[in-house]
């Protein structure tokens, strides 16, 4: 019998469906009735809690004749937080299974004791400059709600990968760990000259902040030509304004109008080196012929605030719409998808960004194109991107956010937040293989036009954020892990992508017995399927099975349930998929047993790959567990320094301040391991060789305020929640809980 994929949990139930293609329904037809009935059908045999309901989010009518419902569980009328699923009808209505994460049991006041106006006093305390507009919040059932809420930065120093403790997006206020009322709310602030956005979840009777995250992830029609930076000569579909001059403007695509511009189609604005709107005004490439750019870059070096209305500024512009134009094409005419939300609306561009990066913000639809350094940090050379950011992959990237956001809505964080990336890295590199192999034309992704590494056009190697991405080996970034393990979730979500883009290669290109790319996991190799087949199961699985939570166990598991629907069960296609993943030790390869499954506990609550360990002092910061395995024992290592027991005892180094790894291998199988950070802390706060209750008592005392003594546990210089909460993990590791 062939080996079939892990389940992930909570309750996750599959459907069969047929190819997707995406057409808006409304919501009070008799699609939208037949939706209800079954939901509410669902409710009763799942066993929901009284005041539990499912609602529908959206509808969308597919190629087969069948229809996606989007749905999520609500708790009397609210939304319930990480239950997105989707629900598939065929063409007689008839309702097939539920692919959603269920809360069956939730006990809930949903009477807020903080009103918008105290929470907003609460987000404005906690960003980095003034609000820059109302709030919009959305009162949400948090079904599980946890303790501290850490990010950890990852970084390179001397070759070696260094975890550094991300304070400003890191949350460390505790609570109970039951279903609560919650405060899920956007907020938008200026900073310097640009504008800043995060998301926060906040307690909603205690005003306590459960978790925050980064909110941005990048007239008649004519056509024109034009010389691109990144794609050589290239037409375009532009606006004649018939006053003698044209716009970047293709009104061709696109027919709802965008919420940033207020138009319909596809628009590039130039920023002129500002980060908002230069002077308030909105403006869109002009010219007075319809032949765009030169082909050839700014020079950005010599002339930092040069003229981008030039000839040679507009080149950015026409890489952009053409970008646009060609991701467009490829989603409609090899997915069958009529825009980024399925619905057909208009997406703006705005280039020539005063920033270092390229974002893509949800709320207005739009990317935000940069090719100058941050001005309000220490310019060096390193800082500098060098030319603007509209290379095609990038584009795809961004637009690959806003796919994702449209349909799976992963969660920004931990495997999760991986996958999210991964997606976008994947789309991105299919619009490189579909302009440089079919010249952006045509109804298939070509294996041929393209490669594997994303960002290799960017100048700078030391841009942070779009650091050389290899999808095939993504170790030579000199971070980015090859194979799962557990505490791959910590890691930054770009890094985390490494074993979503190559598990992704794997199954387009397969895997080699012998050289660099072979798999110490199917060592044998076994071939791939094409870039075609695969993207088509990607996206597949990735618009009708995934949910916000999934991690790349559940991953494998729709891919597979994808590449069945598509292509038949057992069929060489789905043999592929769970060899692709098997490959970056996601599960065991087609038809063999399962290997080893190491993971770890955390002793500190924090997360399960997350602890404290306080200098000089031996504790257990985690407990290991081995599953598939006729030897459960595990070897304990520390490969950044302390020492540790053969029980997994840890004695950190006397530096606090840093993430030490602490690995659990698997004795069986020494490709199998767990590997967990614990955040270095020193409780001795008064210096006195004794930990003790008198420490907690000068971190008390200097609450609120900047420290001059070892008050200060986590050496930010500040007294604050951080201290608390690490002081408290920290005495509970040493002396038991």
């Amino acid at each position: 019998m062939p080996n079939r994929p892990l389940t992930a949990s909570p309750l996750i139930l599959l459907l069969a469906a047929g190819f997707a293609r995406a057409q808006g329904l409304p919501g009070d037809g008799p699609a939208a009735s037949q939706a209800r009935s079954a939901l509410a059908a669902r409710a009763v045999d799942l066993g929901l809690a009284e005041g539990s309901a499912f609602r529908v989010r959206s509808l969308t009518r597919l190629k087969d004749g069948s229809t996606l419902a989007r749905v999520q569980q609500t708790h009397q009328g609210l939304p319930v937080w990480g239950t997105e699923g989707t629900l598939r009808l065929d063409a007689q209505g008839r309702p097939g299974l539920l692919s959603a994460p269920v809360v069956a049991a939730l006990q809930v006041d949903t009477r807020p004791g903080v009103d918008v106006d105290r929470l907003t006093t609460l987000i404005q305390r906690r960003v980095a400059g003034p609000l820059a507009k109302s709030l919009q919040p959305e009162l949400v059932v948090v079904p599980a709600s946890a303790g501290p809420k850490l990010r950890v930065i990852q970084r390179v120093e001397n070759g070696q990968v260094k975890h550094q403790l991300d304070m400003a997006h890191s949350v460390f206020s505790a609570g109970p760990r039951h279903p609560m009322l919650a405060w899920h709310v956007r907020a938008d602030w200026s900073q310097g000259t640009s504008t800043e956005a995060e998301e926060f979840m906040v307690d909603a009777h205690t005003g306590r902040i459960l978790d925050r995250w980064p909110a941005l992830k990048s007239d008649q029609p004519v056509r024109g030509t034009a010389h691109t930076q990144y794609s050589g000569p290239v037409a375009l579909d532009t606006t004649d304004l018939e006053n003698g001059s044209f716009r970047l403007y293709d009104l061709t695509r696109g027919s709802v109008r965008n919420p940033l511009s207020g138009l319909p189609g596809l628009g590039v604005y130039n920023l002129q080196r500002f980060w908002e709107w230069p002077y308030g005004q909105r403006l869109f490439f002009e010219s007075g012929t319809n032949a765009w750019g030169d082909g050839q870059n700014l020079d950005l070096f010599s002339d930092p605030w040069g003229d981008t209305t030039t000839v040679t500024g507009q080149t950015a512009g026409a890489d952009a719409l053409y970008g646009l134009e060609t991701a467009w094409d490829m989603m409609r005419q090899v997915f069958g998808r009529y825009g980024v939300d399925g619905m057909d609306t208009g997406v703006y561009a705005r280039v020539h960004a005063n920033r270092s990066e390229a974002t893509w913000d949800p709320a207005t639809f739009s990317l935000t194109l940069g090719d100058m350094p941050d001005l309000s940090v220490p310019v060096h050379y390193g800082s500098w991107i060098g030319q603007p950011l509209t290379m095609p992959e990038i584009i795809g990237h961004e637009l690959g956010h806003g796919l994702v956001g449209a349909t799976a809505r992963l969660e920004a964080s931990g495997e999760a937040g991986g996958l999210e990336e991964s997606a976008a890295d994947i789309f991105g590199t299919l619009l490189k293989f579909y302009i440089g192999g079919a010249g952006g034309t045509g109804t298939s992704i070509p294996d041929t036009g393209g490669n594997w590494t994303f960002g290799l056009q960017i100048l700078d190697p030391e841009v942070q954020a779009f650091r050389n991405r290899y999808l095939d080996l993504p170790s030579q970034d000199g971070v980015s892990p090859d194979a799962w393990y557990h505490g791959l979730g910590a890691f930054d979500p770009h890094y985390a992508a490494g074993v979503g883009n190559r598990a992704f290669y794997f199954l387009s290109q397969g895997a080699p017995a012998v050289g660099p790319l072979r798999s110490p996991y199917l060592p044998a190799g076994f071939p791939g399927i094409g870039n075609d087949k695969a993207a088509q199961i990607w996206y597949y699985a990735l618009t009708v099975y995934t949910w916000p939570s999934t991690d790349y166990h559940g991953a494998r598991s729709i891919a597979q349930h994808a590449a069945r629907d598509l292509f038949g069960d057992g069929s060489p296609e789905e043999i592929a998929v769970a060899n692709a993943f098997a490959a970056v030790n996601v599960g065991a390869p087609w038809g063999q047993a399962p290997r080893p499954l190491v993971l770890l506990d955390s002793k500190a609550h924090l997360d399960n790959v997350l602890s404290v360990a306080v200098t000089g002092v031996p504790a257990k910061p985690f407990e290991a567990r081995v599953s598939f395995a006729a030897n459960p024992a595990v070897t304990w290592s520390a490969p950044d320094g302390g020492l540790i027991q053969p029980d997994g005892t840890f004695t950190a180094p006397l530096r606090p301040g840093s993430f030490y790894r602490v690995r659990a291998t698997s004795v069986q199988d020494p490709l199998e391991f767990a590997e967990g950070l614990a955040l270095l802390v020193n409780i001795d706060v008064d210096d006195d060789g004794t930990m003790d209750a008198t420490d907690m008592a000068g971190i008390a005392l200097r609450y609120g305020r900047g420290s001059s003594s070892g008050a200060d546990v986590y050496p930010d210089g500040w007294v604050d929640d951080a201290d608390v909460q690490v002081f408290t993990a920290g005495f509970n590791s040493v002396f038991g809980n």
